[in-house]
């Protein structure tokens, strides 16, 4: 996760102020030099990326990194899917809150997400945070803005607060 050579960005948009457009803008802004695979079949190409229309579509063997930016009643069908299709590790912003309760005998959506990256052996950051940024790899898994330079150097924090994330950014 925190060495992801390709990551793949499900929910990738075009749209200007969305979290689908912001979350490849990071990933530029932070200078991030892997590969990038956007994923939206409403899109062939999200800011001058090829963008493909399910993660499963990605060429190669599975990518290191899939940053799922959809809504939560979305968000397990994506988690599947990137797991599917061989992503090693999951980052999400969904607050992973449901509306309406899980049907009888089905567990919260936080506990059937758990058990999906758990079942398949990936590690997960997120839900309801602002994902992770490392610097030395020039790798932005976010999809809020963040300043143009950050410095990198022995310094680790980690945050549940995303005002203290972006204060301390």
């Amino acid at each position: 996760m925190l060495e992801a050579r390709s990551v793949a960005v499900v929910g990738a948009s075009v749209k200007e102020g969305s979290l689908g457009r912001s979350m490849l803008e990071e990933l530029e802004r932070g200078g991030y030099d892997g590969e990038i695979s956007p994923v939206n079949p409403g899109y062939d190409e999200v800011l001058g990326h090829r963008c493909f229309p399910s993660i499963g579509e990605v060429p190669g063997d599975g990518v290191d990194l899939a940053i799922l930016g959809v809504a939560n009643q979305r968000i397990e069908r994506a988690a599947l899917d990137a797991v599917a299709a061989g992503a090693r590790s999951i980052v999400t912003f969904s607050s992973l809150y449901e509306d309406e309760p899980p049907a009888p005998g089905l567990p919260p959506l936080t506990e059937r997400l758990a058990a999906i990256v758990r079942d398949a052996a990936i590690p997960m950051c997120g839900g309801n945070g602002m994902g992770f940024c490392h610097e030395t790899m020039r790798l932005r898994a976010t999809g809020f803005p963040t300043p143009d330079h950050l410095r990198h150097g022995p310094v680790t924090f980690i945050s549940h607060s995303g005002s203290a994330f972006a204060a301390l950014a």
